[in-house]
């Protein structure tokens, strides 16, 4: 289990603030400084969004600049810049630029990894599809099938992942009943089939925008859809950009390097960042980390491999590929995704989110009072369009 709580920024004479001091990127503990001393007046204002954006954007910034740096330096240089040298609205406040700053980052880059009010999706089985006696057959039946839509992936998807879920190794109910050899295989090993899931590690609600027919003389480009643009312009100057050009390229989320198979529990843990795959030493073998006891138990109880015998050693897994032409997940896409579930847990923007949604679902109308105008630019603010980004 990894234990993060909601809490302040560590303070600047902290033994974690030690390496902003010996940072080789300029100006990174000036940048901490004012961030800092913006989390505290806006706690001592009592103004909730504020402390949020301030604390998304502080821990990214450690985060980001902690060993050992997937994504190199431009994202914590990124930061750095957007505090020290911001180029929108230069006349503001130090103190309006970390808090605009921040919710941009909420909003632009943690909700690209977080669902939080997804509905359950049934799996799917096409219904001209066949059954099988063995693997191999129904693998290669898959594999030629010419469609490219999000349900002949999510077939590709469980055959690449043995038609388990990547974390407990449970068998996938509906590929079980298509195949008699891994019905043999389960009552012979004693593994369960459950419903497996086919979750995005970059959310389709976020990045659906994105079309790679839509070119013009610069190349490709993004549709008019406001929330994807922003995202992309927001990895972009992250330094991120093969990211956002293979999303161009491939159309969107429904890439195989962007999916993972996970039973139905860990697939709604893994959409609302209580569920993060941090990297070992050893490609494509990751620690899976939990916020909840219960869940590290839940794990332990299902888990098929030997790997992890004794409740509290860290749970490994191993994202390889059972198919030379299909690639495993995209590792710098679960880093990121992991960067934002610990910085979301640790600036208690997760608690943040969960109210805004309750508020949202509770209201039926707009207050005729104008009460209700907080919360309905809180809702619309990720549609925002970003001008002069830098």
């Amino acid at each position: 289990m990894t234990i993060i709580t909601s809490s302040p920024l560590p303070a600047i004479n902290s033994p974690r603030i030690k390496e902003l001091r010996l940072s080789e990127i300029p100006n990174c503990l000036n940048a901490y400084h004012m961030i800092l001393g913006a989390e505290g007046r806006a706690v001592e204002r009592n103004a909730e969004q504020d402390i949020i954006s301030a604390r998304v954007f502080g821990h990214l910034l450690l985060d980001f600049h902690a060993p050992p740096r997937i994504f190199g330096d431009k994202p914590c240089a990124t930061l750095v810049k957007w505090i020290i040298s911001p180029t929108q609205n230069p006349d503001r406040s130090q103190d309006d630029v970390v808090f605009i700053s921040g919710k941009l980052l909420c909003d632009k880059l943690l909700r690209l990894f977080r669902k939080s009010t997804a509905l359950y999706a049934a799996p799917y089985s096409p219904p001209s599809c066949p059954s099988f006696e063995m693997q191999e057959e129904m693998t290669k039946y898959l594999m030629e099938a010419s469609s490219k839509d999000y349900r002949t992936l999510r077939m590709k998807v469980l055959a690449r992942d043995g038609y388990r879920c990547m974390i407990t190794g449970l068998f996938d109910e509906e590929s079980y009943k298509r195949c008699a050899e891994l019905r043999t295989i389960a009552r012979r090993d004693n593994v369960y089939k459950v419903v497996v899931q086919t979750s995005q590690i970059l959310k389709e609600s976020t990045m659906q925008g994105i079309d790679p027919a839509g070119t013009d003389e610069e190349g490709p480009m993004v549709n008019k859809t406001y929330h994807a643009a922003g995202a992309m312009t927001v990895l972009e100057n992250l330094g991120l950009s093969d990211l956002t050009d293979a999303f161009k390229k491939a159309g969107g989320v429904h890439s195989i390097w962007n999916l993972l198979s996970l039973e139905s529990n860990l697939h709604f843990k893994f959409n609302d960042l209580d569920l993060w795959f941090e990297q070992t030493d050893q490609e494509h073998r990751y620690n899976v980390c939990v916020l909840d006891e219960l869940d590290e138990v839940y794990i332990h109880r299902n888990f098929s491999s030997a790997k992890n015998p004794v409740l509290g050693a860290p749970m490994v897994v191993d994202f390889t590929s059972n198919l030379e032409t299909v690639p495993p997940p995209n590792p710098k896409l679960l880093a990121l995704h992991a960067a934002c579930a610990r910085v979301a847990h640790m600036s208690g923007a997760t608690e943040f989110f969960d109210k805004i949604h309750r508020d949202a679902e509770e209201m039926e109308v707009l207050a005729s009072d104008g009460s209700s105008a907080p919360l309905l630019d809180i809702l619309i603010s990720p549609f925002a369009v970003i001008h002069g980004l830098a």
